[in-house]
């Protein structure tokens, strides 16, 4: 279903293919800068659109995401970039001013989505990183939790065989990217083409 409308945030709307082939080029940029399977990108962006292209991008890329909610103390989201040894870190036009240091790629420019349109050939095996989440640091410091792409898959799976998606299925996010719930907002909505 290309055609169909993958994701809506405020007034903006993407299909299925025009999803795809943003992540596959934004993914095409990332292999360019060297990223590769094991590596960690933050993506530190407001909710849109773009957010999901990025998730999807740094998966089509080889690599896992890390998303960092842009509200928290920059000490908090220094330390998480550099705990996960992120060294591309994905922003937007509300974020880009806030981190120094990194390979910063503003997500909302044109210029990421220029490359090559296919999907790129499979970089990753089951047991490579799909994402790290952080915990919120209660005990002391936070801890990166690390979930490989076997976990993702199987765990969308389970939802999909005991709840009713469909193409038909519209489902309303309206959990922080940081945390895992929203996973199961994103993930099982496009794999199950709603």
């Amino acid at each position: 279903t290309p055609d169909n409308t993958a994701v809506i945030c405020d007034d903006n709307s993407i299909t299925y293919k025009q999803l795809n082939e943003k992540a596959n080029s934004l993914a095409v940029l990332l292999r360019k800068k060297g990223i590769k399977p094991g590596d960690v990108i933050a993506i530190m962006v407001s909710r849109s659109i773009e957010m999901v292209i990025g998730m999807l991008a740094v998966l089509k890329a080889g690599a896992a995401f890390l998303p960092i909610d842009k509200d928290l103390p920059g000490e908090r989201i220094n330390y998480m970039i550099s705990n996960s040894k992120s060294t591309v870190i994905l922003t937007d036009n509300t974020t880009e001013d806030k981190i120094t240091g990194y390979d910063i790629i503003n997500i909302q420019d044109d210029k990421c989505y220029i490359f090559e349109k296919e999907n790129p050939e499979n970089a990753n095996k089951v047991r490579d990183l799909a994402y790290v989440l952080y915990t919120s640091g209660t005990t002391g410091e936070p801890k990166g939790v690390m979930i490989e792409h076997t976990s993702l898959v199987n765990f969308v799976y389970a939802v999909i065989k005991f709840m009713d998606f469909s193409t038909d299925s519209i489902v309303l996010s309206y959990t922080s990217f940081c945390f895992d719930i929203f996973i199961f907002e994103v993930f099982t909505s496009l794999l199950t083409g709603a």
